[in-house]
């Protein structure tokens, strides 16, 4: 909901949808080779190849995306929560570290 308490996904404006991974698809490919090499300098690894990054790719089977739902509350919100005694909301999704990252 927006401010106004209409929902924010109305209009022109359009929910984004989750893609699901094609290792065949070359946008795909260079989005995985470009990111992992990004996380590869920032840790002082040496780069990759694409053919390194294709053959795992096409080995591991991706996963089903699972929509998490969290509560997001603004300052505002939080002023009447605290006002109001209320608890802070709880978050449905499983928040622990120790998940499995979700590859679509």
């Amino acid at each position: 909901m927006d401010s106004s308490g209409q929902p924010f996904w109305s209009g022109p404006k359009r929910s984004p949808q989750p893609e699901t991974f094609n290792a065949a698809d070359p946008l795909h490919l260079d989005f995985v080779w470009t990111c992992a090499n990004l996380i590869f300098a920032n840790i002082g690894l040496p780069a990759i190849e694409r053919a390194a990054v294709e053959a795992i790719a096409v080995a591991m089977p991706a996963a089903e995306y699972m929509r998490k739902v969290i509560a997001v509350e603004t300052p505002e919100e939080a002023k009447e929560r605290e006002a109001a005694g209320r608890p802070a909301p709880q978050s449905t999704a499983n928040e622990s570290d120790d998940d499995e990252p979700v590859i679509t």
